[in-house]
């Protein structure tokens, strides 16, 4: 097809048809209980076959579909830091930092390994997929969870803690990846030299990182004093569409500071949870999430090479070893002799989906060029992603039905969770009140 007849019209056209097509999606695997970011990728792989098959090169579709993927990514990230409960997750940290110092360090430990040495990748592709790998998809367990009643109980709210504490972490991670990616692609760089480079670049991005913070934090405060303000206007903008709109202006601040867009979102997102839960109701956000999201992970699809399949596939079942295994056992090993075989099991392969982060974490790499994160790699940790979130409900599903859950409130088993995150493989509750908890 000519570039020519890409008209803005056929654009808007097809933009329309994707969304409809994602709804669609969403409801029909929601149904059967399957995570609906697998279809998104699937109709992103279609998209690139079909593509390929009708001999269209144009920019036009790409570039539309990657700056709508860029902004479902922001909302994505922006969701994740609303639903960190760091003032929660600190009261709870004792119980929870051992399960998750274990599970990141075991899960990053071995996929570098495996990436470096079992697949002969680069210093810089190893660290990328060491650090995705520690991440989890905790919203791909929760709903198992929630509907068999275990979420309100001691282990489910274990479950929620060490999620969140490694989807901080992989945070963290990618930040100094990102900043150290032009020091560790340089050649010939003596060991000492590339340590004091590695240290001025991480003092660089710390420096960069609290000025974010700070501007951050004056935005949120100045945000809270003027939700109630908006609230009380008959007529006035949605408060909540406001804060969406400062997150979007911060997610490109932090671009302009050497950050990405994701990274800056997921900041606003942490600061700006107060204001948003000042507002009731969050429908016009999630409407708005609904309908950007899922462009991230069609994008994310879209990009794979098809030529790369055959390899991506291959690699991907290398490196479901040590995401398997590294959940497991980190997960897992932890809590056998303090909670017991089954619910050490339980919450360890609660750990194992990998999702959104990890997504996260590849999509920057790719974006960086092939030789930091190359195609095979790139579709052989999408291999993973899909078959961990496909595999771990059914799994789950059977080993939280051999035990019935051990405390709790059973008139509380379902708590609220917040509506409309059920889609895109994360799904974070609101965090229950202690005393409740305890029953």
């Amino acid at each position: 097809m000519p570039e020519a007849l890409l008209t803005r019209p056929a654009l808007v056209l097809a933009v329309g048809a994707l969304v409809v097509v994602a709804l669609a999606l969403k409801a029909g695997l929601q149904r059967v209980r399957v995570p609906p970011l697998l279809g998104y990728l699937a109709l992103g792989l279609a998209l690139r076959w079909v593509q390929a098959r009708a001999g269209v090169d144009a920019p036009q579709p790409a570039w539309v579909l990657g700056f709508l993927g860029e902004l479902g990514l922001v909302c994505l990230l922006f969701k994740v830091g609303v639903e960190c409960d760091p003032v929660g997750l600190v009261r709870e940290l004792p119980g929870a930092v051992w399960v998750w110092f274990w599970n990141v360090a075991l899960s990053a430990g071995l996929a570098y390994v495996v990436a470096r040495h079992a697949l002969g990748l680069a210093l810089v592709p190893s660290l990328f997929v060491a650090t995705a790998f520690s991440a989890t998809s905790v919203g791909v367990a929760v709903a198992v969870w929630d509907d068999l009643g275990h979420l309100r109980t001691r282990l489910g709210r274990r479950l929620l803690d060490v999620a969140e504490l490694d989807d901080l972490s992989a945070v963290a991670f990618v930040v100094l990846l990102l900043g150290a990616v032009p020091v560790l692609a340089r050649d010939g760089l003596a060991a000492d030299g590339l340590a004091t480079l590695l240290l001025r670049q991480g003092l660089w991005l710390l420096a960069k990182g609290l000025v974010l913070a700070a501007a951050c934090w004056a935005l949120a405060r100045l945000v809270e004093r003027g939700l109630d303000r908006l609230a009380a206007l008959e007529r006035g903008p949605d408060p909540l569409l406001t804060v969406v709109g400062l997150a979007f202006v911060v997610a490109g601040a932090a671009g302009a500071l050497g950050f990405s867009a994701a990274i800056g979102a997921f900041f606003a997102g942490l600061l700006f949870s107060r204001a948003v839960h000042r507002v009731h109701g969050e429908t016009p956000f999630l409407s708005l999430y609904d309908l950007l999201t899922p462009f991230f992970f069609v994008d994310m699809a879209y990009h794979l090479e098809l030529g790369a399949l055959g390899e991506a596939w291959r690699t991907g079942l290398v490196l479901l070893v040590p995401a398997t295994l590294g959940k497991l056992l980190g997960g897992g090993l932890p809590l056998v002799r303090r909670e017991g075989l089954l619910p050490a099991a339980q919450l360890a392969v609660s750990l194992l989906p990998r999702a959104e982060i990890a997504l996260v974490v590849m999509g920057l790499g790719r974006a960086l060029g092939p030789e930091v994160v190359p195609p095979h790699l790139y579709g052989g940790v999408l291999f993973v992603s899909a078959v961990l979130c496909l595999v771990t409900p059914l799994a789950l599903g059977r080993l939280l039905a051999l035990a019935p859950p051990a405390d709790g409130d059973p008139s509380r088993r379902r708590p609220p969770t917040r509506p409309g995150h059920a889609g895109h493989g994360r799904t974070r509750p609101a965090r229950p009140p202690a005393a409740a908890d305890e029953g």
